[in-house]
């Protein structure tokens, strides 16, 4: 058996974008980089982690700070959102 990953790509409109960033920074809004990690609100996949360390060198704790610094600056928001995570077995 094969363990294969179903995802989504939906085109976005600018409204749609705007959206997006109010509700990341209303999300973010008073919680230092710590307490996003701690209360489960940024979560980082093994997957992330492994690109991480790929791509930077340096501690991995200052790497998720760095990157959930990155989130609470973004303004910007990609043409497509994505839904990922379905899961099923191929025989």
């Amino acid at each position: 058996m094969r363990l294969c990953l179903l995802g989504l790509k939906i085109d976005l409109n600018d409204e749609q974008k705007e959206v997006i960033i109010i509700a990341k920074d209303d999300t973010l809004l008073g919680k230092d980089r710590v307490e996003l990690i701690n209360q489960g609100i940024v979560k980082f996949t093994r997957h992330s982690v492994e690109r991480l360390i790929q791509r930077f060198k340096g501690n991995l704790s200052d790497l998720y700070l760095l990157v959930i610094e990155m989130i609470q600056k973004s303004t910007v928001v990609d043409d497509k959102a994505e839904w990922r995570q379905m899961k099923y077995y191929l025989k």
